[in-house]
């Protein structure tokens, strides 16, 4: 628990990693959605995805698809746990020197 605070800001310091949270915050998204929008592939994107969602920042869930050509397949939908974020922030707030 001690080094989660360092995690965590060294993940936000990343400039992928700050956009995919950036646009979860909008509204939750499948993995297409996010490769399209931030201009990544889908491997990069699992990557960042993972090592954010080790950290609890964001959160994933299998649903089914009601597209019509996609209906009855299964979609991961990413979201952030907005209480994980912000439990998180204020850990590194805490560690910070106070100015």
């Amino acid at each position: 628990m001690q080094r989660e605070p360092f995690e965590l800001a060294h993940a936000l310091l990343n400039e992928t990693r700050m956009a995919i949270v950036n646009s979860l915050l909008e509204r939750p998204k499948y993995i297409s959605e996010l490769a399209r929008n931030l201009g990544l592939d889908r491997a990069a994107l699992c990557y960042h995805l993972n090592f954010l969602e080790g950290l609890g920042i964001v959160k994933s869930q299998y649903v089914v698809l009601q597209e019509p050509r996609l209906k009855g397949k299964m979609g991961r939908l990413y979201s952030i746990d907005l209480g994980r974020l912000k439990q998180s922030l204020q850990a590194v707030e805490q560690k910070l020197p106070k100015l």
